[in-house]
């Protein structure tokens, strides 16, 4: 068993962001399911930090998974500082417009603002531990209240239809409405991929190693195009899995991408996404007391470094599901995510959204929100994909006692995604009149307002030919030191 930090270590630590005269008083472990460390620490002024630091070495992780601790550190302080500006700003600008729509729509930003900023943890110090040879990264937060959702007791009910459940998948839905709707929570550079390769990480006083980062993305800032984003990262847990000589179906993964991964660029607004927050294990909720009403709410996250910027449809409530078929989101979910107003009701459902619990509940999302919906079907293939082998090759890196069981599920899980992909013709968006994909309506392109159908992969233009040399591989022969002449 690991020692926990020393109370000098940890003051040491904290440095100048605390006064002088505090002490610590108390350490232990705080219960997480997360791959980071996390300690609870109490200080002498009556005040609790929670400290996160890395997994610990033996944990070996992906090339995806790199980094954890500084990404969720830049992630916060980015998260912090928008929320402020948006909140701040969007009260100005209400006073000023001459349009009552423009007010309603700035006073709920700003509504929606201010909820984000109090589910989000505030950022103390960051830095590199020197006390240690490790000389490990740290981070310090004021921590938020709330249990992780898998840990809750008593337990939440199996039942999908229980009041509690519902309330849960309600806020969810809320609250990723909020974030992909908010105008600045979107890539600064305008480009896609991880967002610790998009915004430059948060840099302790002491120099770090050069994170190798998922599929090169790390090198270059991100990509222009989602599906140059995605396909990096694609690359990036194919390569974990060659690594460690995983049996997987490469070459077919491949060549659906090459066929198919233009309908990625259909992907435009390269949005914040926070892939994990709908998972039991990173989401944060608290029972209200009887005396306050009763009920459960959403408090705030577990981990925040599992951010990228791109396709919403990324985020696993929508790709990473349980079963398949995949079950579409719950009907509280959905009525949270497709909602206008900034608080909707758990007991009057919209007439788009009482329909959603079925096969094809993607042509009801909200458009404002979801781009190019005829195309999604596809997308949600390749991110179930995407999903799917993380969760393979991950057995692999660190095995577990039921390794076997939940390596086996997954890849039966994958060959029922792959079958259904090698159905989708090349031209899926120009589909025979007699098909079955003719069936999901056609909507406006964001960037360019017409109609997604009527483009073709030639249109696009995106798809890589065979001889060109993958991003992953480009990044890496970069990287090679010059031989000597």
């Amino acid at each position: 068993m690991c020692r926990l930090p020393s109370g000098q270590s940890v003051r040491d630590m904290l440095g100048k962001s605390i006064p002088l005269d505090v002490t610590v008083t108390r350490i232990q472990p705080f219960p997480s399911l997360g791959p980071q460390r996390t300690y609870r620490i109490d200080l002498s002024d009556n005040t609790t930090l929670h400290l996160v630091l890395p997994p610990f070495s033996m944990w070996r992780p992906l090339r995806s998974e790199q980094a954890i601790v500084s990404t969720e550190a830049t992630a916060v302080d980015w998260l912090q500082q928008v929320f402020s500006r948006y909140s701040s700003s969007s009260s100005t600008s209400s006073s000023r417009s001459s349009r009552r729509g423009s007010e309603e729509t700035s006073k709920q930003r700003n509504e929606d603002s201010e909820i984000l900023l109090r589910l989000l943890p505030a950022l103390v110090q960051h830095g590199q531990d020197t006390t240690t040879a490790l000389r490990e990264l740290f981070a310090f937060y004021e921590p938020r209240q709330g249990t992780a959702l898998a840990l809750l007791d008593p337990k939440l009910p199996d039942d999908p239809h229980s009041s509690e459940r519902q309330q849960v998948d309600l806020e969810l839905g809320t609250f990723y409405r909020r974030l992909l709707t908010q105008p600045g929570l979107v890539s600064p550079t305008g480009r896609f991929g991880p967002l610790a390769a998009v915004i430059p990480l948060l840099q302790p006083s002491q120099p770090q190693r050069t994170q190798p980062g998922a599929g090169g993305l790390f090198g270059t800032g991100g990509a222009g195009t989602w599906s140059v984003a995605f396909h990096s990262m694609l690359e990036g847990v194919l390569r974990d899995g060659e690594d460690m000589a995983v049996v997987l179906g490469y070459s077919t993964i491949r060549r659906h991408f090459r066929r198919l991964g233009y309908l990625l660029d259909d992907v435009t607004v390269p949005k914040l996404v926070v892939v994990d927050a709908a998972q039991d294990s990173n989401l944060l909720v608290e029972r209200i007391p009887e005396s306050g009403g009763g009920g459960i709410r959403i408090a705030g996250l577990q981990s925040w470094s599992n951010c990228i910027f791109g396709d919403p449809l990324f985020a696993t409530v929508f790709s990473d599901p349980p079963d398949l078929p995949p079950p579409p989101p719950s009907l509280s979910f959905l009525r949270g995510f497709n909602s206008t107003s900034s608080s909707p009701s758990s007991s009057s459902p919209s007439t788009a959204t009482a329909t959603a619990v079925t096969s094809d509940y993607i042509s009801t999302l909200n458009p404002q929100i979801i781009e190019s919906l005829p195309s999604a079907p596809v997308r949600l293939l390749f991110y179930q994909i995407y999903h799917i082998l993380t969760r393979v090759v991950a057995e692999f890196y660190r095995p577990r006692p039921d390794s076997t069981t939940r390596e086996l599920e997954a890849r039966r899980k994958l060959n029922m995604v792959l079958t259904k992909l090698a159905e989708v013709p090349d031209d899926f968006l120009c589909p025979p009149a007699d098909s079955h994909y003719a069936s999901f309506p056609a909507t406006p392109n964001s960037s360019t307002g017409t109609s997604t159908k009527s483009l073709n992969k030639r249109e696009h233009g995106v798809a890589r030919p065979s001889g060109e040399m993958s991003p992953a591989k480009r990044l890496r022969e970069l990287e090679l030191p010059i031989p000597k002449k």
